[in-house]
């Protein structure tokens, strides 16, 4: 017999499928994101005396705590697609 691992197709849905192979896929990251997540976390260590990891750092700005718009700068700030004039 043969096993095969993973959701058999008859007891998967589309979104579990579409899921599935979001988690698989490997996610390009960004030299100017990298290089601007490294300065928040020199930032933060100089003023807490810890280094938060880059998935604290992504789940600080997504907190609900910070209005939305302020979410959607410090976003555009990491990623370096906040247009400045």
């Amino acid at each position: 017999m043969f096993v095969t691992p993973g959701i058999p197709l008859k007891e998967g849905t589309q979104h579990s499928f579409t899921q599935a192979i979001k988690y698989l896929q490997a996610h390009p990251t960004r030299r100017s994101t990298e290089i601007n997540l490294d300065r928040v976390r020199c930032c933060i260590e100089d003023e807490f005396g810890f280094q938060p990891t880059n998935n604290t750092i992504w789940m600080l700005m997504r907190s609900k705590n910070i209005h939305r718009l302020t979410r959607n700068f410090l976003w555009k700030c990491v990623h370096n697609t906040y247009h400045l004039r």
